[in-house]
Parts: structure tokens; C-alpha cells; sequence
């Protein structure tokens, strides 16, 4: 394990950043914040990359990150207390990391920051609170946030995605059983594979629906307010593929 540490003080508090690489062999992934960024990249290396910047106010205490392997499990966790009775003192912990292929990004999870995650191996679950979501991966199980944007590539999709708050755009190669991509205030737009196998039911209130694929039918388009549905079978149909939003326009596209 290599290790790099510096320590800054500021005006507004202190600024810690440092870099550890581990030797980790085939492991899975577990990550969980609470304020900051998280961002992770695949590479073809054969070690770990961990950057970590942490910082906290004047009245704020140290946030603490504690790293563990429990049997194949590589877990990656931040703590938080009280400064002087104010809820984290301004904390924060900023993630950058690099995983070779044999690590298996399992789980990643925040309350409040983006997760930007790109090329890692493992069917994968990212969730947080408060911020925007962007994958790029061959396989994922669940993608949910509240209050921002999911942007996402996935190979295969086992599980749902969803936001409240925030559109969603998402590039689809294949689903697994029952998928639902779901949002309350914003658009959808899905681009599936033009060999997608799924049967696709398709729902809006306020907004309009529009498709590429013939095999899609679009019911209520001459209604600006109101309910609108759309529904189709893709290939055999085997999987079933549910979109819906309140507050948004729906568009499955080709591609």
C-alpha cells in the first residue's frame, strides 16, 4: 500500500487531502458517504486508487473515513459528528477512485453529492439523497436519487430507476424480469437497443409521448393536460419495461 497526505488551513477551515493504493486482488465494492462527490473510474491496472479530500469547518469536527475488507467485501465509509451542536459543521469527504477489473463495484451510496461512475465491473446499485447521478457501466441493479438528474449507459438493467425530482435519460441495452424507470417532476427519454426485447408500458399526466418503434402505440396525443399512455411489445416480450412521470414529456427512441 502507498500512501500520500497533505493537510491545508484556510480561512473557512481545514482542507485534508490524501492518496492510498491497495493491492485488493478480486474483491467487491461497498461505498458510503454523506457529503461529497463521489466519482469512479475502471482501468486496466492491477491496484486500487483511492484519492480522498475531506474537509470541515472552524466550529465543524474532522469527518472520518474507515476502510475495511471484510472477506470479499472491500468497504469504503465515512462518519460525521457534531461540531459545537451544529449538524456536520459544514463536512465534507470528496471520493476519486480507480478500480482495476477484478474489483466488482457492488454498492455506492450518499445523501448529499453526485455519483459519476464509469467502466467498472459488477452489476452495480447507486443511490443518494440530494444530487445527480451519471453511469456508464455494463450492468446495474437499482439507480435511485430524490432531488437530481440520472443520466445513464447501462449494458444490462436488473432493477429500477428512479428520481422525484430531476429527468432521466438512459441508454438501454437489455432489461432483466419487471424494470421500472420512474420520475414525479421531469422528462424521460430512453434510448433502447434496436433489438430490445421487452413489453413496454408507458405512462404520463402532463406532457406527451412520442416513440420510434412501430410497435409502440400512443394513446391520448390530441389531450395538451391528462392522462397519456403509450404500450408496445419489443422483440418476444418476455421482459416487461414500465415508464411513467407526472410532470414531463416521455420519448422512447431508437439507438
Amino acid at each position: 500500500m502507498s500512501f500520500e497526505h497533505t493537510i491545508q488551513f484556510g480561512g473557512d477551515g481545514m482542507i485534508e487531502v490524501y492518496e492510498r493504493e491497495y493491492e485488493v486482488g478480486k474483491v467487491k465494492l461497498e461505498l458510503e458517504n454523506v457529503n461529497g462527490m463521489i466519482k469512479i473510474r475502471g482501468y486496466d491496472g492491477e491496484t486500487l486508487k483511492l484519492r480522498i479530500e475531506k474537509s470541515w469547518g472552524l466550529l465543524g469536527s474532522e469527518p472520518k473515513v474507515k476502510i475495511r475488507k471484510e472477506g470479499e467485501l472491500f468497504k469504503i465509509f465515512t462518519e460525521h459528528r457534531k461540531g459545537f451542536n451544529i449538524s456536520f459543521g459544514g463536512s465534507k469527504v470528496n471520493f476519486e477512485i480507480m478500480t482495476p477489473k477484478g474489483v466488482e463495484v457492488k454498492r455506492v451510496v450518499s445523501v448529499n453529492g453526485t455519483i459519476d461512475i464509469t467502466g467498472v465491473s459488477g452489476c452495480m446499485e447507486a443511490k443518494t439523497v440530494n444530487g445527480p447521478i451519471s453511469l456508464n457501466v455494463d450492468c446495474a441493479r437499482n439507480i435511485k436519487t430524490v432531488n437530481g438528474k440520472i443520466n445513464a449507459k447501462v449494458g444490462k438493467l436488473l432493477g429500477n430507476i428512479s428520481t422525484i425530482n430531476g429527468k432521466i435519460e438512459v441508454y438501454l441495452g437489455s432489461i432483466g424480469e419487471k424494470v421500472k424507470i420512474t420520475t414525479v417532476n421531469g422528462p424521460i427519454t430512453l434510448h433502447l437497443h434496436p433489438k430490445f426485447n421487452a413489453t413496454v408500458d408507458v405512462r404520463t399526466t402532463n406532457g406527451n409521448i412520442s416513440t420510434d418503434f412501430e410497435e409502440i402505440k400512443v394513446m391520448g396525443t390530441g389531450k395538451h393536460y391528462g392522462p397519456k399512455a403509450a404500450t408496445g411489445t419489443l422483440g418476444d416480450g418476455r421482459n416487461v419495461l414500465r415508464v411513467s412521470t407526472t410532470n414531463g414529456y416521455i420519448k422512447i427512441l431508437k439507438g
